[in-house]
């Protein structure tokens, strides 16, 4: 993988992902650098740029995400771990992604693959190029094979270990995404309102799964101050429920 720094900003606590390419690169949240200034750089040391001091860190998961422009609607941090938990996923597993829309988890599930593989689906080429960029951008590519088509054509695949599908009518497909996985494959799936969540539950016990479970990820901040501890008074509350089952037989 293309090595990767962050650029901590004290001021605004945010963090710039850098791809070191030795040439000038765009960086979304700043502009046009010179990557080879940070040729001799480790993590701690500072450097001034645009006038502006900044720390050189190693970026986190989330710092990445946080750098991707919201083109479509996208899972959400809070949910991104459990996802990938309930995926199974190892560093060797082979995956199938339906939807990518702006690439959270594409990104999440590439970040966590050394020897296996990602096969995105998605109806739209611009969403597929633009993510393209970015995974190109931080060297992910070596593990991912994208894919424009209409889920409803079939999945190419089969022995999959799981499959993620975020898109609009994931039912619409559930035979074909059955029959991809391997035995004790997992299904994952996001999808906004309940009147959506129970069309898949349906359609995936007609398909065959089992163990299908329906859940939802509440986060709530805290403050914590020197007299008063209480929760923050707003928070982050429904954004989707997740449903996920397995293919038990051969």
């Amino acid at each position: 993988m293309m090595r990767l720094i962050g650029l901590y900003d004290p001021e605004n606590r945010r963090v710039h992902v850098v791809s070191l390419t030795d040439k000038m690169e765009f960086i979304p949240t700043l502009g046009m650098i010179n990557t080879s200034r940070f040729k001799n750089l480790s993590y701690g040391d500072t450097i001034e740029i645009f006038g502006l001091k900044f720390y050189i860190v190693k970026p986190s998961l989330y710092d990445i995400i946080n750098m991707v422009q919201k083109r479509t609607q996208t899972v959400n941090f809070k949910d991104i771990g459990k996802i990938i938990s309930l995926l199974g996923l190892k560093h060797d597993s082979d995956v199938v992604e339906i939807g990518v829309g702006s690439g959270h988890m594409t990104l999440s599930i590439l970040y966590y693959l050394n020897d296996g593989k990602l096969t995105s689906y998605d109806i739209s080429e611009n969403s597929i190029k633009y993510v393209e960029e970015i995974v190109n951008m931080l060297g992910l590519n070596k593990n991912w094979i994208p894919k424009v088509n209409d889920i409803r054509n079939g999945i190419d695949e089969r022995d999959i270990d799981s499959i993620f599908i975020d898109i609009p009518e994931p039912w619409t497909s559930i035979k074909n995404i059955y029959d991809s996985l391997k035995a004790g494959g997992i299904l994952v799936a996001y999808i906004p309102n309940l009147t959506q969540v129970k069309e898949m539950k349906l359609n995936m016990e007609k398909a065959g799964f089992v163990d299908i479970q329906i859940t939802e990820t509440i986060e709530r901040k805290w403050f914590i101050g020197d007299v008063e501890m209480r929760p923050e008074f707003t928070g982050l509350l429904h954004t989707s429920f997740i449903v996920h089952g397995r293919r038990l037989h051969k």
